[in-house]
């Protein structure tokens, strides 16, 4: 209920619609079915020419476990085991090329003038022909996979009126479980996210797709628990890049029981890393104590901590890139790159920052024109999502910031990419409410 701007009687107000403008035409549904086969038959091309690339990492999910007593979580190591490389990388392709056009018409769906929807439409399937997600198409690595089923949930997000549905809630469950057990990153941002919409799910009396969600959580949680070898391999990582080279943070890590191996003391930090991998005492304790001392050293220098912000855009300590971009890691056998850069450029700090201001500009307007603010809320709480996310990037694997901050950055872009959208849109259409304006309850409606 709210006060009405003429009369000041209480009235209810009027529910944001999700609904599109209007209904395509016989042609417009063909134009799009054949654009969206194009774009999927590019993006497959660009893999097709490519050679199926493996990295360091790839040798470590080789294994399946569903309890996390294997290095990995199990999706990606199933996949290998049931397909050939070839078939994974284009298969994967096909996968991201899909979650790019079902962003993309999820968002278009949204908004009420057809020029402003076909415009972001085709900008955000641009973006999916941009190096910063075609690189990971041809690797043996979960980047690509991690980029499409992550799209896959913003799309939920996006349209979440039409969960009522059953097959759109079973998809997006299973979307769900997948994202959790596709990168270690992912299971640790589950759970919280699990039992938050869970709590909500139940709530709006979708009980069967709130107990998915929970034990997705609970085996999420027990994977985690279960596997020590990727946390004490992060636990060198820490030790070796945010640690080693400065005298007062080694000397609080020494204090507070951290072994002082010969290994510390390896002048090159790559050959640092691999000797404190290979130091039995050392490891022992990361599969230990390790863990737990390095968060109470975070917590002890907050000023060191809070650098995982700035780190989203800028380069910040011995880090030769911000988590936006992708300058670092040179692959073999790049992707075609231009003119795709221009949508989403490898190098991407003042590209982040320009759209940054562009939202905050629309958030602006909205408020001093009294919008409704359900219309930029949820993409703001995507955008500031990033802030955690960067945190756990920073100080949890601390080598290839882009590379682990691939869904940090995608969620950030099309989130002010959707802010953008929005404003624009509200500008043309010139037809939302002014949060202060409610209209009368309708016959019909629930009262």
């Amino acid at each position: 209920m709210c006060e009405s701007a003429e009369s000041g009687a209480l009235s209810t107000p009027e529910k944001v619609s999700f609904e599109p403008s209007s209904r395509l035409s016989r042609r417009g549904g063909v134009a799009l079915v054949v654009g969206a086969v194009s774009y999927i038959a590019v993006r497959v091309a660009f893999t097709a020419s490519r050679s199926v690339t493996s990295v360091d990492d790839t040798v470590g999910y080789q294994s399946v476990s569903f309890l996390g007593s294997a290095a990995r979580p199990w999706v990606l190591p199933a996949l290998f085991a049931i397909t050939s490389d070839r078939v994974f990388v284009l298969a994967q392709t096909v996968v991201s090329a899909s979650a790019f056009v079902l962003l993309a018409l999820s968002i278009a769906s949204t908004l009420r003038d057809r020029r402003v929807a076909v415009v972001v439409g085709v900008w955000i399937a641009l973006i999916g022909l941009a190096p910063r997600v075609t690189t990971w198409d041809a690797m043996l690595i979960t980047e690509s996979l991690s980029i499409s089923l992550t799209l896959m949930l913003l799309s939920v997000i996006v349209r979440r009126d039409l969960l009522s549905h059953r097959w759109v809630a079973i998809g997006a469950a299973a979307t769900f479980v997948l994202w959790t057990f596709l990168r270690d990153a992912h299971g640790l941002l589950a759970v919280p996210v699990a039992v938050v919409v869970g709590a909500l799910l139940i709530r709006r009396r979708q009980p069967l797709l709130a107990g998915v969600l929970l034990v997705v959580a609970l085996l999420a949680f027990l994977s985690g628990r279960n596997n020590r070898e990727i946390e004490a391999f992060n636990v060198s990582a820490n030790v070796t890049y945010h640690v080693s080279y400065d005298a007062d943070r080694l000397a609080w890590m020494l204090d507070h029981g951290m072994p002082d191996v010969a290994a510390l003391d390896v002048g090159d930090p790559f050959a640092r890393q691999d000797a404190l991998n290979n130091d039995v005492v050392f490891q022992e304790w990361a599969r230990g104590p390790g863990l737990n001392t390095y968060v109470r050293f975070l917590v002890a220098h907050p000023e060191f901590t809070l650098k995982a912000v700035p780190a989203i855009v800028l380069d910040v300590d011995f880090h030769p890139e911000g988590m936006v971009d992708h300058t670092f890691a040179e692959y073999p056998d790049p992707p075609p790159s231009v003119p795709f850069t221009l949508v989403w450029p490898r190098e991407a700090t003042a590209y982040s920052l320009a759209l940054l201001v562009g939202a905050l500009g629309v958030v602006l307007w909205a408020e001093r024109s009294q919008r409704d603010r359900r219309l930029w809320a949820t993409q703001a709480l995507l955008v500031l999502t990033t802030i955690p996310h960067a945190f756990l990037v920073y100080h949890g694997a601390p080598i290839e910031l882009a590379r682990h901050a691939v869904v940090l950055s995608t969620v950030l872009v099309v989130s002010l990419v959707w802010i953008i959208a929005v404003g624009i849109d509200e500008a043309v259409a010139g037809q939302s409410t002014p949060r202060s304006v409610c209209r009368q309850p309708a016959a019909g409606d629930d009262q």
